[in-house]
């Protein structure tokens, strides 16, 4: 709908059809077809001066750039809106920036970087409504990074009558694999389970893969033990997953270096923040 939609809108929303091609195929792992799109659609929004459509396109391309490792270009293409957005007083949309760069913390384990209105209660004032499940995501993903195990299990159950508000399933996949890592972490692999084999089953049909190792690549080893999955999808996860680790590796992420299983990753009872600094603090 959205090319009509742009039409009789005088180009609003201009390559936001393209972005969402572009997340599809990452979401898949296709990442060839995804940054096709990517270009198309930040063409189209520059043409157009779109601002919020140049953030989503930006925010793609930052996660190819983890997914293959490539250095420069993961924090590049988004902090170099902020000075265009106040340029040209695009205020409402900083927020924008910030959960997207967030996002990005966490995943490299740098949760402490991340803007810190993220974690400071009524956070969620800072974002229009639609955005909100979002924005929630993004902080539990940060609390996931930082070993806050139990606060993400807490606020597991209001996210998810929050993204069904929406009908959001991407946000729910995702609400759903994180309780689920926290509570494989926090010792309670039954609930996990259960929570881990309901977001598989939704995310099945449309083939969203990235979640899986976006959240806690672990994940997939506890899939692996299940007899009962469909052994071609299980495949196509477990090699995004490689894809993954090599990309963090490339970033130079410490904290993927005790990702391989649970049962061989050490941890010493330390939080991943706590862990990530005593690697470092051992590489010196």
């Amino acid at each position: 709908c959205i090319p009509y939609y742009t039409r009789v809108t005088e180009d609003h929303g201009s390559g936001a059809d393209l972005v969402m091609e572009g997340e599809v195929y990452l979401m898949r792992g296709d990442s060839i077809s995804a940054e096709i799109a990517y270009h198309r659609a930040a063409e189209t929004a520059t043409e157009k001066s779109q601002f919020s459509i140049l953030i989503t396109a930006a925010f793609l391309w930052s996660r190819l750039a983890v997914l293959e490792g490539r250095d420069s270009e993961v924090f590049g293409p988004l902090k170099k809106l902020y000075t265009p957005l106040r340029e040209a007083h695009q205020y409402v949309l900083m927020p924008t920036l910030d959960m997207c760069l967030g996002w990005l913390y966490a995943l490299l384990g740098r949760p402490d970087d991340a803007a810190a209105w993220l974690m400071e209660d009524g956070a969620d004032s800072a974002v229009l409504s639609p955005a909100k499940p979002m924005l929630e995501i993004i902080i539990s993903q940060l609390l996931l990074s930082s070993g806050s195990y139990s606060q993400v299990v807490a606020r597991g159950h209001e996210i998810g009558i929050l993204c069904s508000q929406f009908n959001y399933l991407l946000c729910d996949i995702y609400q759903r694999l994180q309780t689920a890592s926290a509570l494989f972490r926090l010792g309670r692999k039954d609930e996990g389970d259960e929570l881990l084999l309901k977001a598989f089953e939704d995310a099945l049909p449309d083939k969203i893969y990235l979640p899986f190792v976006e959240v806690d690549d672990q994940l997939i080893g506890y899939l692996a033990e299940k007899d009962n999955l469909h052994a071609p999808e299980l495949m196509e996860l477990k090699n995004l997953s490689e894809r993954f680790r090599k990309g963090l590796d490339k970033l130079g992420s410490p904290l993927r270096k005790y990702s391989e299983s649970p049962e061989v990753r050490p941890e010493w009872g330390l939080s991943r923040r706590e862990l990530e600094i005593a690697v470092l603090a051992a590489g010196d």
